[in-house]
C-alpha cells in the first residue's frame, strides 16, 4: 500500500505477485544512488509461507524502483532475491562509487514467537547475503529493472542473483 503520509490517503496498491507475505524492517531501506536527494528504490525484506510445510519459513529480498518520480503510480515492484528463507531484518546496502557497484547485505531468520518449550524452526538453515544488485551495475544498467537486459548473463532482475550457477557468479 502507497499512502500519502500527509492525508493518510490510499494512493496505490501495488501487487507484488506474492501471496500470504509480510514485509520485514523497512528501517533504512531508501536508496539515493545518484546522490541527487530524491530516493531512486527501496529495499524490502519479506517473508511468505512456505506452501509446503504450512510455516513462515520462506522469504526474500524485493525493490520498490520509484524512477525518480513523485508519481506512485510509475512506481515497479519487483525480486531481488527469493526464496531464500524469511527476511525480517532491514537490509544493510553499500554503494562502491569506485566501481558502481550498489552491495546489499542481509541475513535470514525470524525471532517472532516462542512455541512452548519446543524451538521455532529447529532443522532451518539460515544465511548471511552480500550480493551485487544487477540492476545497479554502471555498465549494464536496465534502468526500470522490469525486463531482462540482454547484457546481464548472470540471471534476470526479476530472480536477482537467485541462480548460484549463473556465470560470472552474483
Amino acid at each position: 500500500f502507497i499512502l500519502d503520509l500527509k492525508t493518510g490517503n490510499l494512493i496505490r496498491k501495488l501487487d507484488t505477485g506474492i501471496s500470504n507475505a509480510f514485509a520485514g524492517s523497512m528501517a533504512g531501506a531508501a536508496m539515493d544512488p545518484d546522490n541527487d536527494y530524491q530516493d531512486e528504490l527501496l529495499y524490502v525484506p519479506y517473508v511468505k509461507l512456505d506452501t509446503l510445510s504450512n510455516a513462515w519459513t520462506n522469504g526474500g529480498v524485493g525493490r520498490l524502483l520509484t524512477k525518480r518520480s513523485p508519481n506512485p503510480s510509475t512506481w515497479v515492484w519487483n525480486k531481488l532475491i527469493d526464496n531464500v528463507g524469511p527476511v525480517t531484518a532491514a537490509v544493510g546496502k553499500v554503494d562502491d562509487k569506485t566501481v558502481g557497484n550498489l552491495w546489499v547485505y542481509f541475513g535470514t531468520g525470524r525471532y517472532y514467537y516462542v512455541e512452548s518449550t519446543a524451538t521455532d524452526d529447529p532443522n532451518g538453515q539460515q544465511y548471511l547475503f552480500g550480493i551485487k544488485d544487477p540492476c545497479e551495475n554502471p555498465i549494464l544498467k536496465n534502468v526500470d529493472c522490469t525486463a531482462p537486459d540482454p547484457a546481464i548473463t548472470w540471471g534476470s532482475p526479476d530472480d536477482g542473483c537467485s541462480n548460484p550457477t549463473a556465470s560470472p557468479p552474483c
